[in-house]
C-alpha cells in the first residue's frame, strides 16, 4: 500500500491562464488560448504526487459554488475532504505575453472565513493526520484564518 499525504490548501483558487501574443496596456487585447485550472500550493503538491504515482487527499476550503474546483481534482484521481464555506475561493489571472515571454500573476486574497468554518476544517487535518504518513500545509491563509 502507498503511503498516503495529506494536503491542506487553506486559500485554494480557481487560476484562469490567458495567453496573449503581445500584451497591450489601456487596449484590446485578443486571447490566443486560455484554460482554468484549480491551484493553491497544498493542491499543487498533491497534483504532484498524483503524477508520480502516489495517493494524496486534498483538504482546505471550498465555496458552496465551487463544485468545478472538487469534480477537477477528483477527475486527477485525488480525494478531496474540502470544508465547504459560504463564500466563493479566489480567482488568480495568470497572463502569458509569448512574444516576450513574460508571465504576470494578478492574485485575489481569497474569501473571508468565519471561525466555525476554520475550525471545521481544524478538525479535518486533525482526523486525517492520524491516516496520513505526511501532512503538508501549504500556501497563504485566506482573511480571518490566524
Amino acid at each position: 500500500m502507498k503511503a498516503l499525504i495529506v494536503t491542506v490548501t487553506a486559500n485554494p483558487a480557481l487560476d484562469r491562464t490567458v495567453v496573449l501574443q503581445n500584451f497591450k496596456i489601456g487596449k484590446i487585447n485578443r486571447v490566443l488560448r486560455s484554460r482554468v485550472d484549480v491551484g493553491g500550493k497544498g493542491i499543487n503538491v498533491a497534483k504532484n504526487i498524483k503524477a508520480l504515482g502516489g495517493d494524496a487527499v486534498c483538504l482546505g476550503f471550498l465555496g458552496r459554488s465551487d463544485d468545478f474546483a472538487a469534480k477537477y481534482l477528483e477527475d486527477l484521481g485525488i480525494f478531496t475532504d474540502f470544508t465547504i464555506i459560504q463564500k466563493p475561493i479566489r480567482v488568480n489571472i495568470k497572463l502569458i505575453e509569448e512574444n516576450s515571454s513574460t508571465f504576470t500573476d494578478i492574485n485575489e486574497s481569497g474569501p473571508e472565513v468565519d471561525s466555525s468554518e476554520a475550525r471545521s476544517l481544524i478538525e479535518k487535518i486533525q482526523s486525517w493526520a492520524f491516516k496520513a504518513k505526511v501532512v503538508v500545509l501549504a500556501g497563504s491563509l485566506p482573511p480571518g484564518v490566524k
